[in-house]
């Protein structure tokens, strides 16, 4: 941890925290609450990087061990999963179809053969390329909501993390919120941003057009 803020104030029905950490699903973390204590703030606290560490247990694409690499080992038959891999599963397949293959969890793939080619000093080929864009079209898996089960429908490398790492900081804001005696919480993981309270919360966003880090914000 970088550092921790405790404001005080006369007489506050709710006190300021801030804490910082990095390599927290490989960039920063910035934790803010409100809360009616500094005990409970560092309750909700560790309540976040808790909640953290779980999903990233079930949807790290870089660990033979997550739950995500584990279901990806099986094919064509319903496998129990966790309720959070389910929903995930089904939303990716549901923006799939809705932007028509824009966005592709599959696309892994065709990333793969691009490194490939490059590691080579030349071009994927053409057909083969074609080929494999029809290969990953789709449907890529069944999911099962209600009874929490995916079956996994063709043999292609997937990863969500288009879709990961903005679940986690939803879960992780929400399960803070829902603790008594915090009024508001924003977690900030690189960037994904979830604000969960009564406040009006003031975020900075980065000059697109200025590539200086130090550029003011917007």
């Amino acid at each position: 941890m970088i550092r921790q803020l405790w404001g005080r104030f006369r007489k506050p029905k709710s006190l300021p925290y801030l804490s910082h950490y990095e390599h927290i699903l490989g960039t920063a973390l910035e934790f803010r609450c409100r809360a009616e204590s500094r005990q409970i703030a560092e309750s909700a606290e560790q309540i976040a990087l808790t909640e953290i560490d779980r999903l990233s247990a079930i949807f790290n694409a870089f660990s033979a061990d997550s739950e995500l690499s584990q279901w990806q080992q099986t094919l064509r038959k319903p496998v129990i999963v966790s309720s959070e891999l389910a929903e995930l599963l089904f939303f990716a397949e549901e923006w799939r179809i809705r932007s028509e293959g824009r966005f592709n969890p599959a696309a892994e793939r065709i990333t793969r053969l691009w490194k490939q080619a490059e590691q080579c000093d030349s071009v994927p080929n053409a057909k083969i390329l074609a080929t494999q864009a029809d290969e990953i079209a789709g449907p890529l898996w069944k999911v099962d909501v209600p009874n929490s089960t995916a079956t996994r429908c063709v043999d292609h490398p997937v990863t969500l993390n288009s879709f990961a790492k903005g679940f986690i900081v939803d879960r992780a804001a929400l399960a803070v919120r829902s603790l008594p005696g915090v009024t508001d919480v924003v977690v900030n993981i690189g960037g994904d941003i979830r604000h969960a309270g009564d406040q009006g919360v003031r975020t900075a966003i980065a000059d697109p057009f200025n590539k200086a880090d130090n550029a003011p914000h917007l």
